[in-house]
């Protein structure tokens, strides 16, 4: 039987839902960054931030990092996503993998604000990761997987490094 590829407005029908709203607020108070983010933006394309194009969700900050902007989820990139992952895991409904991709990507995403809250990017901002090998191992990135591991390890097996 052919797998449908997920639509779109599920991918932002969750994200504009109460759960994930909730989650959002519980998520932002234990990582104490509920002072500086209230809510995700969400685009199926990024004009603005052409570079992103491939990202599924990015944190936006003002050069140099002297402020927050944003988080930002990439509607399009996530549903393609939720169909690779599910292929991965068909013994779960498509529609619990969306919702465990998207809790992981603002767990992620939450755990750079508060890196930055921290001063923690200061650094980064000298050093910033040339490629995708040294995305994948920069220590912020890695932490932030980490942090979104940890948070949802015993919601699903999907959380699991893929």
């Amino acid at each position: 039987m052919a797998i449908l590829p997920l639509e779109v407005s599920l991918v932002v029908k969750y994200i504009t839902s109460e759960e994930f709203k909730a989650f959002s607020k519980e998520v932002a108070k234990n990582l104490n960054v509920d002072d500086l983010f209230s809510s995700v933006e969400y685009q199926r394309t990024f004009e603005k931030y052409p570079h992103k194009q491939n990202s599924l969700a990015f944190t936006i900050f003002s050069p140099n990092y002297k402020s927050f902007q944003d988080v930002y989820f990439n509607t399009k990139k996530i549903a393609s996503e939720t169909d690779v992952l599910y292929k991965k895991h068909r013994d779960l409904e498509k529609e619990y993998v969306l919702k465990v991709l998207v809790d992981f990507l603002l767990i992620h995403e939450l755990t750079h604000v508060s890196q930055f809250k921290n001063k923690d990017f200061e650094m980064y901002t000298y050093n910033p990761p040339s490629n995708s090998r040294d995305y994948e191992n920069n220590e912020f990135e890695v932490k932030a997987n980490d942090t979104a591991y940890d948070y949802l390890k015993d919601r699903s097996n999907c959380t699991k490094k893929y």
